[in-house]
């Protein structure tokens, strides 16, 4: 009976500690979903989905589709513990820059739109979601508060903590037409292309008699 109580409580003693942890997460979790509720709402920021957004310019511009190649300017912040918005990067600025969604040089970052090469919250607040988030138009600028698992989950990334949501401000600057010629497209792919080339321009010449 002894032994049987000393294993009871030698199988609690364990199980506090993550049962604390657990609690504190949950209780963080919630903390600063509550913070960033507060703050969209006070913007007066549009919810869907957990996902909240405001047009800070409607764009005159193309409207983005998927698979578009696009062009964004963008500033991405995160609320921290004692309420101060921490910027950790910023396109235009290449001193705010820790590597988190790709910027460099002050340069906007291009990437395929609808293609999951940029965090799902992106995908949704650029393209729309068919419904209640209409897709962006060129020229246009949008605030998007991002919950964390349209971002980057529980794991976090560099100097983003777990469990965090993101706030961007982004700004279509193009959508890309790319041009590429035949002999360009002809050249990408390859060891094969080339000696394919190389018959081809062997039977020209036969032909016409340059051979």
């Amino acid at each position: 009976m002894i032994m049987m109580r000393s294993k009871s409580l030698v199988i609690l003693s364990l199980s506090l500690p993550s049962a604390t942890f657990a609690f504190f997460h949950t209780a963080t979790n919630i903390a600063t979903r509550a913070r960033y509720s507060s703050y969209s709402l006070s913007l007066g920021l549009k919810a869907s989905n957990g996902l909240f957004f405001q047009d800070i310019q409607v764009g005159d511009g193309e409207t983005v589709s998927s698979g578009d190649q696009i062009s964004i300017h963008y500033t991405g912040s995160f609320i921290d513990e004692s309420d101060n918005i921490v910027e950790f990067e910023n396109s235009r600025n290449s001193k705010v820059n820790r590597g988190v969604m790709g910027a460099t040089e002050g340069l906007p970052i291009v990437f395929p739109i609808g293609k999951g090469k940029v965090i799902k919250g992106w995908e949704v607040g650029i393209l729309g979601n068919g419904n209640d988030i209409p897709p962006m138009n060129v020229g246009g600028t949008r605030k998007l508060v991002i919950p964390a698992d349209l971002a980057y989950g529980s794991e976090g990334r560099g100097v983003i903590p777990p469990d965090r949501e993101l706030i961007f401000d982004v700004e279509l600057t193009k959508i890309n037409i790319e041009t590429e010629s035949f002999l360009s497209k002809f050249f990408r792919y390859g060891t094969p292309g080339i000696f394919l080339f190389l018959i081809l321009n062997s039977i020209f010449l036969v032909l016409t008699g340059q051979a």
